[in-house]
């Protein structure tokens, strides 16, 4: 889950859950062309880690940032679990 706002000066910010803050964040800035000062990461505690929040900079934050800029407003992506599990990297758990 994130939410971004993308104002008209530029400025963004982004609430995640993401483990990995500081990756998204120059991820964020190197996608939107701006700089690393202009991106606000805030990482929020969730209720797990799973599928793409998982992998630290696969989440929703950077379909956020990009609705959030194309519509100029803040927007909130949240993938929903049968969206969000095919795309965990770690591997399943199995019977030996």
């Amino acid at each position: 889950m994130a939410v971004a706002d993308v104002r008209a000066d530029g400025s963004v910010t982004v609430y995640t859950h993401s483990q990995n803050p500081q990756a998204v964040r120059g991820q964020l800035a190197l996608m939107l062309g701006v700089e690393i000062g202009r991106v606000v990461v805030r990482s929020l505690a969730g209720p797990g880690q799973f599928g793409r929040s998982n992998g630290g900079n696969a989440g929703a934050e950077d379909e956020a940032v990009l609705l959030s800029q194309a519509v100029g407003k803040p927007v909130r992506v949240q993938w929903m679990r049968p969206e969000d599990f095919p795309m965990v990297y770690a591997v399943a758990c199995r019977v030996l």
